[in-house]
């Protein structure tokens, strides 16, 4: 799977041997930078492991903070479960 954004390439799949030869023909079209495994992309921090990927936005939150002059602002509960766990059980939509 291949994710686009501007200039930015997030390549990814199960299969490393695929992943290396797409990566070989970029190198060979165009002039590429392998930055190595993800850690941030557009803001987000990226954080593996064996439970999954994990996103985190702190330092762009830490950044509008700063540009919004509010880092000394009180924080306050997000009202939101912060246990929910999401399933692909349940109804679909109609007309999503």
């Amino acid at each position: 799977m291949v994710l686009i954004y501007v200039d930015d390439l997030i390549v990814t799949g199960n299969n490393h041997a695929v992943i290396t030869t797409l990566k070989s023909i970029l190198h060979q079209r165009f002039a590429i930078k392998d930055l190595g495994v993800l850690k941030y992309f557009l803001g987000i921090k990226m954080a593996t492991s064996h439970k999954g990927l994990f996103l985190n936005q702190r330092k762009y939150v830490l950044d509008l903070l700063r540009e919004a002059d509010m880092l000394d602002c009180k924080p306050v509960k997000t009202p939101l479960d912060s246990k929910l766990q999401l399933t692909l059980d349940g109804d679909s939509f109609d007309q999503p």
